[in-house]
């Protein structure tokens, strides 16, 4: 994943790449948001919306 930090400002970062498919992010035609929010959650590694892994699940509440 690919971050910067814009004018020499450590306050603020800014994503360069898309974490999950690694596009250019300023070489799109929507915005950031947009784009980040047409991916799935398998697409950032994580279970499908909805799902739980019971992996993480305490003992005694599943």
């Amino acid at each position: 994943m690919a971050i910067a930090h814009p004018a020499g400002r450590s306050n603020r970062v800014r994503l360069v790449r898309c974490p999950a498919c690694g596009r250019k992010l300023s070489t799109l035609r929507v915005r950031t948001s947009t784009h980040i929010a047409s991916h799935l959650p398998e697409d950032f590694g994580l279970t499908p919306l909805g799902e739980i892994d019971a992996r993480y699940v305490p003992r005694g509440e599943a």
